[in-house]
């Protein structure tokens, strides 16, 4: 009986150091100046450090990659309608050409198919990107930028919009594409400058959001090529999708019951 309630108050408190390490670095996020803060690198540093501890008392618990942010990459908000544009297009059409160019080196079918997929997909940002120029801004297109501390570099794109549904609003990510060096597969074996996590990292940033509420849900229609990939996030299969699904793709959603399960345990 003793070690039963030794092992509940043992559980709340690691929710709890858990759920104060979430609270601390949402706050970090509001006072301290981006996009590249030593001071906001610091306080993550300390946070993941927290959490080492915390899983150390608790070995018997895998930590999630959606429970506590990467410190070597930073997040940042982007209105599409006024903000960095150019920049943003240019990086989209590079990675783009570099994505082809991987392509003559893909050696299989699924290296094949993944490349072709960034290589549309960041065509597919340059479009979005003008067409929010014409949207309505109430609509609630955002970009999330993804940079490394250490280079300064942009890392990964998202593209979300917000769409109304039964039970409050659902936080759509349209489209996520990474720098194809980033891309797990044997033809960046030996890329020096690959940087891991970036695409996980924006996934992560936008839990938060419907972690405190803001959202019911984070949806999302994944390709075959990826679906592995949401899948290990927690994405599961959405019954009661916002629209009809493309073809070729599974309309999935992260509810906030999901991410609470996925990061608290509960």
């Amino acid at each position: 009986m003793a070690q039963r309630v030794e092992g509940s108050i043992n559980s709340c408190y690691y929710q709890f150091c858990s759920r104060l390490g979430h609270v601390l670095i949402s706050y970090a996020e509001k006072i301290l100046v981006p996009p590249f803060s030593v001071s906001y690198s610091i306080v993550q540093s300390a946070l993941n450090s927290l959490n080492d501890c915390l899983v150390a008392k608790k070995p018997k618990r895998t930590l999630h990659p959606l429970s506590i942010p990467n410190s070597s990459l930073f997040i940042q908000e982007v209105n599409p309608y006024t903000q960095n544009r150019a920049i943003l297009s240019s990086t989209a059409l590079e990675w783009s050409k570099q994505a082809a160019e991987k392509l003559k080196e893909a050696k299989n079918e699924t290296e094949l198919k993944i490349f072709e997929l960034s290589a549309e997909i960041n065509r597919l940002f340059i479009e979005y990107i003008k067409k929010a120029k014409v949207r309505n801004p109430k609509l609630g297109d955002l970009l999330y930028t993804c940079r490394d501390y250490k280079n300064k570099e942009l890392q990964a794109l998202g593209f979300t919009t917000v769409r109304n549904r039964q039970g409050g609003k659902c936080l759509i990510l349209q489209l996520l594409t990474t720098n194809p060096n980033n891309i797990r597969s044997d033809v960046n074996k030996n890329e020096p400058n690959r940087v891991q996590g970036a695409a996980t990292a924006i996934i992560s940033s936008l839990a938060q959001r419907v972690l405190k509420g803001e959202y019911i849900g984070l949806f999302v229609h994944s390709v075959d090529s990826v679906l592995d990939f949401y899948k290990k996030l927690g994405f599961e299969p959405c019954l009661n999708p916002l629209n009809d699904p493309t073809e070729g793709c599974t309309p999935l959603i992260l509810t906030k019951k999901r991410i609470e399960s996925l990061i608290f345990g509960i």
